[in-house]
C-alpha cells in the first residue's frame, strides 16, 4: 500500500477495487443471450431514437427557415422550403462578391467556394429544363411520323390538343 494509503499498482491490486478483481471477466461465449422480445425491443427503440433526431432536425429547419416557424409542416414542404431559402441566400452571396469584386476588394477562394454549389444547382436546371424541351421536341417530331404511319397501316389514330404522353406507333416505327 502506498504511503498516503492509497492503493496503488505495485500492491496487485487495481485502483477500482479488489473485488472486481476476484470476479471472472465473462468472454464472448459466455455473455447471455439477447431473447428475441430483446432484440425487437432494442430496435424498436433505436427506431424511435431515429426518427426522434429527424423530428428534431426538421424542427430546426423551421426554426431557421423564414416562413416555417408556427406551421404545421410536411416534410416534403420543410425540405422544398429550405432549399429555396439556400439558392436565395447563395445567389445574395453571389451579388455580395460580384459587388466587392467591383468595388476592387479582394475575394478569397474560401469565401467564393460556396457559389460553386450555386453553379451546379443552376447547371442542374438548365440540364432539367434541356431534356424537358428535348422531349417536347421529339414528341412534337414523332407525332406526324405516327400518324402517317397509322394512316399507312389503316389505324386511326385519335389527335388531341395535346401530346400524348406515350406513342403507341414507336414500336412499328422502329421496327420497319
Amino acid at each position: 500500500m502506498a504511503e498516503n494509503g492509497s492503493i496503488s499498482p505495485q500492491d496487485g491490486v487495481s485502483a477500482q477495487g479488489a473485488d472486481e478483481q476476484e470476479k471472472p471477466s465473462l468472454t464472448e461465449e459466455e455473455k447471455p443471450r439477447l431473447t428475441e422480445e430483446e432484440k425487437k425491443q432494442n430496435h424498436i427503440a433505436s427506431e424511435q431514437k431515429r426518427r426522434e433526431a429527424i423530428r428534431a432536425g426538421f424542427d430546426r429547419l423551421c426554426e431557421l427557415v423564414p416562413g416555417l416557424e408556427g406551421q404545421g409542416r410536411s416534410e416534403g414542404l420543410v425540405l422544398g422550403r429550405t432549399v429555396a431559402f439556400i439558392r436565395a441566400q447563395l445567389v445574395l452571396r453571389r451579388e455580395l462578391v460580384q459587388a466587392a469584386e467591383a468595388r476592387g476588394d479582394t475575394v478569397t477562394e474560401e469565401e467564393r467556394a460556396p457559389l460553386a454549389i450555386l453553379e451546379r444547382l443552376e447547371e442542374r436546371d438548365r440540364q432539367y429544363v434541356s431534356r424537358s424541351r428535348s422531349s417536347v421536341n421529339l414528341a412534337k417530331l414523332l407525332l406526324p411520323i405516327c400518324r402517317e404511319r397509322s394512316t399507312e397501316n389503316g389505324k386511326k389514330m385519335e389527335t388531341t390538343a395535346r401530346i400524348p404522353r406515350t406513342m403507341p406507333c414507336l414500336g412499328s416505327a422502329t421496327r420497319s
